[in-house]
C-alpha cells in the first residue's frame, strides 16, 4: 500500500513538473526582444535577453536553426538552463560568431 502511494505522488509531481515547463523561442531574424518569446511568432530576438531572463527547472530555450548570432550565450551556474542544450527542430545548426 505505501509503495502504491509512493508511486501516486510521484507520478502527480511528475506530471505537474512537466505542465509547468515553458519552452522560449530565439529568432535572430524574425524576433523581437519585447515579445514574449513564448511561440516561433512571438520570439525573442537575442542572447542578451535569454541571458537577462529568469527560468525554471524544465523549462527549454530554442534558438532558431541556420541563423548567426554575434554574443555569446551566459547563464549563470545557479540557473538551471546552464547545462541544457539549446534546441530546434529542423535545419542546419545555430552558429554563435563571437568575433564583431
Amino acid at each position: 500500500m505505501a509503495r502504491s502511494i509512493i508511486a501516486v505522488f510521484l507520478s502527480m509531481y511528475f506530471m505537474v513538473s512537466i505542465v509547468q515547463a515553458k519552452t522560449y523561442y530565439v529568432d535572430s531574424k524574425g524576433g523581437l526582444d519585447t515579445n514574449d518569446g513564448m511561440t516561433t511568432a512571438t520570439a525573442w530576438k537575442t542572447l542578451a535577453k535569454v541571458n537577462a531572463s529568469l527560468f525554471s527547472a524544465g523549462d527549454s530555450v530554442l534558438l532558431k536553426r541556420g541563423l548567426v548570432w554575434h554574443e555569446q550565450l551566459t547563464r549563470p551556474a545557479a540557473d538551471p538552463l546552464a547545462d541544457r542544450s539549446l534546441l530546434e527542430p529542423t535545419g542546419p545548426e545555430p552558429i554563435q560568431d563571437r568575433s564583431e
